[in-house]
């Protein structure tokens, strides 16, 4: 959902009927109604005012997770509270706009979430009044015949570490560049694209370990613990129409000595496949052989993408790396994402293993470089000295606390590489001066 509205609440609507202590508090967490009323009730745990007051006192009110829980299918339940959020969220932004003089308070952004249990709620950016909020969903719910729980979610699955070996295999899907306005352009990607890359790589981390639980983050959401025996697809779709305008999704599977990731962002296009643990930094080879053969088979789905060696899996997930977790990059701003749409005819940097889709011109040639054929006409251009780019870090274990500038961190190696690369890499002017669009920079 993550929509979001500034304006003053009526604290008045539903205070009385949501306060604490036992307004909406039962035991089990079950929803219940009074001897002879059939109505749908919504119950409130007493656990989340509990949570909520000691939050004020800290002085943290950015953000709370609640799980809803129902005698429905999880499909149902969750379409019945996203019906309620939207409803109510749509409501706050026809409010007329507060005079002047008067600051607007913020509503909160709501984003939901399936796991095995229930439907999370996420309602975050610092809510005004959360009790009116979830009055509001909660009226919505009851009144559609909804009945169920509303809980703190505190879930507790298993994530790859923050710092640690690994490889990452980013991608871009099929698509088409769209502009947006100015130097602003975006990637719109193929449905069939995006199919094809979750499904391998959905396929590619369940095959770390079958036996292995799986855990499912959905944008900002606390992750899920799923069992290998879930049907995956289900709360991976329900996780793309939650992250379809933004947000990542990311799957992942950590074993003792190795984990596997998937990372998703639907409104960029992008696939990454992250490889990390102590199976990387043992036999560093054996990873990369796989995840280049991942990158291979990406073709017929892909325009382009490349493998690099890191120590972030936060920022492989969120595709930041190149900002804190590798060389600095002077031919563009490593931060600034207004490349990914170029990614079809211009790659970001050079690397030891790159896919070039057939939007690019000529490859590098010469006795650095060994390129392959691969399908629907595609190249796998790859470095022979494998272990120089992959056999070690180039930066620090961990990456940068900022990006790095001084360009005496940049190794010979990969100062060659983007000589051979120079024609095939985006720069910042690219954008700036529309130089690969039809229209003029003013448009």
């Amino acid at each position: 959902m993550a929509s979001r509205r500034e304006c003053v609440c009526n604290r008045s609507a539903t205070r009385s009927r949501l306060s604490p202590p036992n307004a909406h508090f039962v035991e089990p967490l079950a929803a219940v109604a009074r001897e002879g009323d059939t109505r749908a009730v919504v119950a409130i745990s007493d656990r989340v005012w509990n949570y909520w007051r000691e939050a004020r006192e800290r002085d943290d009110t950015e953000m709370i997770e609640l799980l809803f829980a129902s005698g429905l299918s999880g499909d149902e339940a969750y379409d019945a509270l996203q019906n309620a959020v939207g409803t109510v969220m749509e409501e706050y932004l026809s409010q007329p706009e507060p005079p002047p003089g008067v600051d607007e308070l913020s509503v909160g952004a709501c984003a939901l979430a399936l796991v095995p249990d229930g439907v999370v709620l996420r309602v975050d950016e610092y809510p005004h009044d959360l009790e009116e909020l979830l009055g509001r969903i909660v009226e919505r719910l009851e009144a559609a015949g909804v009945a169920g729980t509303l809980d703190l979610y505190q879930p507790t699955a298993v994530q790859p570490p923050e710092v640690v070996d690994l490889l990452e295999c980013r991608i871009r899907l099929r698509g088409e560049r769209v502009h947006y306005r100015g130097i602003n352009h975006g990637w719109r990607c193929d449905p069939g694209a995006l199919a094809a890359g979750i499904e391998a790589g959905l396929d590619w981390v369940v095959t770390n370990d079958p036996g292995l639980p799986l855990s499912l983050m959905v944008g900002l959401t606390s992750p899920a613990t799923l069992s290998p025996r879930e049907d995956l697809r289900r709360y991976l779709r329900r996780a793309l129409e939650a992250t379809a305008e933004v947000g990542v999704v990311h799957l992942s599977s950590v074993g003792s000595d190795r984990f596997r990731t998937l990372a998703v962002d639907p409104s960029k296009g992008r696939v990454s496949l992250i490889e990390g643990g102590r199976a990387v930094a043992s036999d560093w080879a054996a990873s990369l052989d796989g995840v280049v053969g991942m990158l291979v088979a990406s073709a017929p789905w892909s325009v382009y993408g490349f493998v690099k060696r890191g120590s972030r899996s936060g920022s492989a997930v969120l595709a930041n790396s190149l900002a804190d977790d590798w060389v600095p990059i002077p031919h563009r701003l490593a931060l600034w994402a207004g490349g990914e749409p170029f990614e079809n005819e211009l790659a970001p940097d050079a690397f030891g293993a790159q896919l070039l889709g057939s939007g690019y011109a000529a490859a590098p040639a010469g006795r650095e470089w060994r390129q392959s054929a691969v399908a629907d006409g595609a190249l796998l251009v790859e470095h022979v000295e494998r272990e120089a780019w992959y056999g070690r870090l180039f930066g620090p274990f961990g990456g940068y606390a900022t990006m790095p500038t001084d360009l005496a961190l940049i190794p010979d190696l990969v100062a060659r590489a983007r000589e051979a690369f120079h024609a095939l890499l985006f720069t910042d002017d690219v954008a700036r001066e529309h130089l690969r669009c039809d229209h003029s920079a003013t448009a």
